[in-house]
């Protein structure tokens, strides 16, 4: 029996990592499938792998698992396992037997693996998320620590002829703009938009107006906080690379905040121009407690691109049909079994 809980853990390790990019394979799919367009909508389903590996640790079926009733799959006779591929009503893919028992590929490999090599890659595994989450949460109290000195040192804007509708805007969120030198990119954290010092002077009304749509839009939609979530939850399951689906999902919530200006009229050259300005000189903010205007070089010509195309025109009816069979599918997809016993 004590053997099943160290192959229990290394089928947390296999079967996250397997679950993580069929996830992935599988949203790019039904996204393709129903031609979605709008980055809001592609950020928010780039979130699933991360939220998929969570939810899969409670959808386990113990009562099910061959190994718990002592059938060992890989000793089964020709014929008797299957790999089963359902659609409806919940995407799953999974290995079974015909008495109805089940296994995983990490089964397969702890079955041919010895015993101490599999409580060695767990090990590790556990000893390196402790570290991990450790050396994460203490950069996130420092960083916490130099916004809240920076946010105190940071002089107050009042824009008084501000874009009316935008202003409005800023008082529903709650949203100030100061200015600080601490800063080299525009961003915005704990409800205020800080510009560096030796910007202000470069920028027009409708740059700085396009920056703080942006911005508050970023706040709006919760970005940094989905930004801290996710990071936190590649933190615990190291061993997944993920560094790349997280650059994607930024540039997506880039690309979405950058589309919130036409809410407000504001000219998406207005908005180019700004972003321009702000690369030249532009690091950006590492930290996952703030959204940085201006992030990584290399999404900055997509991101141009996307500025500088007209606004996609969607009937009602087709936007309703659409996003109501995104939705169902990435439903599907969460709670579903993919790869598990």
């Amino acid at each position: 029996m004590g053997e099943l809980y160290w192959i229990y853990a290394f089928n947390v390790i296999i079967n996250s990592t397997l679950s993580f990019f069929t996830t992935i394979v599988l949203i790019e799919i039904f996204m393709r499938f129903l031609r979605i367009k709008h980055p809001r909508v592609k950020a928010i389903c780039y979130l699933l792998p991360f939220c998929k590996i969570c939810i899969d640790l409670c959808l386990y079926h113990f009562s099910n698992w061959a190994l718990l009733h002592g059938v060992n799959p890989t000793l089964a006779e020709t014929g008797t396992r299957n790999l089963s591929i359902m659609v409806n009503p919940f995407t799953g893919i999974q290995f079974s037997m015909q008495d109805g028992k089940t296994f995983s590929v990490a089964d397969i490999i702890a079955l041919s693996t010895d015993i101490l090599l599999i409580q060695a890659i767990v090990s590790i595994a556990i000893a390196g998320a402790i570290i991990a989450c450790t050396w994460r949460l203490i950069r996130i109290f420092r960083a916490k620590r130099c916004i809240d000195l920076m946010l105190r040192n940071a002089t107050v804007i009042d824009w008084p002829n501000l874009n009316s509708c935008l202003a409005e805007w800023m008082k529903q969120e709650g949203v100030q703009c100061a200015s600080t030198s601490a800063v080299d990119a525009p961003c915005i954290t704990k409800k205020t938009v800080l510009f560096p010092v030796r910007l202000l002077n470069d920028l027009s009304q409708e740059e700085v107006e396009a920056i703080i749509a942006h911005e508050v839009a970023h706040l709006h939609w919760r970005d940094c906080s989905l930004r801290l979530a996710y990071s936190l939850i590649a933190t615990v399951f190291w061993w997944i690379p993920t560094e790349w689906w997280q650059r994607r999902i930024e540039e997506m919530q880039e690309q979405a905040s950058d589309s919130m200006i036409h809410r407000f009229g504001i000219s998406r050259f207005a908005l180019a121009e700004a972003v321009l300005k702000t690369a030249r000189n532009a690091r950006g903010m590492p930290s996952k407690l703030s959204c940085s205007f201006v992030g990584r070089r290399l999404s900055l010509t997509n991101r141009m691109g996307m500025i500088l195309q007209e606004p996609m025109q969607r009937t009602l009816k087709w936007e309703t049909i659409q996003y109501g069979l995104l939705g169902l599918s990435l439903l599907s997809i969460l709670l579903g079994k993919l790869w598990i016993f």
